[in-house]
């Protein structure tokens, strides 16, 4: 036998006679190096309010700690220091490897999500041009059509509205109320004020009516759009 395994045999019973609990001898035995990737190692440590871990014998200090272990040998202190440390890091390791894990299957979960979402919605998509047809044929002037399993609701789309941010400022500028118009940058909203609508869809100054060249409504490319709601919707 050789001494550093008399040293440890005395080391363990020491700790023995003096009451150390399974936590304790099993630290003991790693900080020397004794378990090799066992499976024995505790899975859970009891630990007090300030996180620090706890045996079943009483200490001086009251809780479990390098200096009662040790005692005076420096040695023995130093090796447990770097058990400890080596386990705060194989703690550290399996925290970033559960994030890494939980992010990979989370992202495999959202591209599920996508795949099976836009497939049902291509569904849905192709169901609401045949209620849509069914309402052209059997009920064109109704805006609902009600039925059993839901309603179909036809919505009309709003006119296009175009404007040309160029030569609105360049007539914005030349106006006495520019500061209002454009005072950092163009104000389409108080553009919108000096304008009145007119019948063919061309834009006119409110206050002389001559026909501004850069705002124009026109028609939408998508007369209406048609919607199913099914419940209370």
């Amino acid at each position: 036998m050789s001494a550093a395994q008399q040293e440890l045999i005395d080391h363990m019973n020491r700790i023995i006679e003096e009451g150390a609990g399974l936590d304790e001898i099993m630290a003991a035995l790693d900080a020397q190096s004794q378990l090799q990737n066992s499976g024995e190692e505790p899975q859970a440590i009891e630990a007090d309010d300030m996180g620090r871990p706890t045996v079943s014998t009483a200490h001086p200090r009251g809780y479990w700690n390098i200096r009662d272990v040790s005692g005076d040998d420096a040695q023995k202190a130093r090796n447990l220091a770097e058990w400890a440390c080596r386990k705060h890091q194989e703690a550290d390791d399996a925290i970033a490897a559960v994030v890494e894990a939980a992010d990979a299957q989370v992202a495999q979960v959202r591209a599920w999500q996508q795949e099976q979402t836009r497939k049902h919605e291509r569904r849905a998509e192709w169901f609401v041009g045949v209620l849509d047809l069914y309402q052209q044929d059997f009920a064109p002037e109704e805006k609902t059509t009600k039925l059993v399993a839901g309603k179909i609701v036809r919505r009309d789309m709003p006119p296009c509205k175009s404007t040309n941010e160029a030569e609105c400022l360049e007539w914005a500028l030349a106006r006495e109320d520019v500061d209002a118009l454009a005072p950092r940058r163009l104000a389409l909203g108080e553009v919108n004020k000096c304008l009145k609508k007119q019948a063919d869809g061309s834009y006119a100054d409110a206050d002389t009516g001559e026909v501004v060249p850069f705002m124009r409504e026109t028609a939408n490319p998508i007369p209406y759009k048609v919607t199913v709601k099914h419940g209370g919707a």
